[in-house]
């Protein structure tokens, strides 16, 4: 699997693929892949908010927020 990663001010152009390990094994690359992965879950959250299925989803994502948010 390949990742596309953000570098700089995430301007598309300044876009380039990875591979899944080597990103995750860099400690910069990897915490653009969880920025960009929880911006993913932002947006989900706000696009199936309406859905009551879902909210155990939707505090599983707060709960990873709070955790990454203090790892950091």
């Amino acid at each position: 699997m390949r990742l596309a990663v953000s570098h700089e001010n995430n301007t598309p152009s300044k876009h380039s693929y990875t591979t899944t390990e080597y990103a995750l094994s860099d400690p910069e690359l990897r915490a653009e892949v969880i920025a960009q992965a929880l911006r993913e879950l932002s947006a989900f959250r706000r696009k199936y908010a309406e859905l009551n299925e879902l909210l155990p989803i939707f505090a599983i994502i707060d709960k990873i927020r709070r955790k990454v948010s203090k790892a950091a």
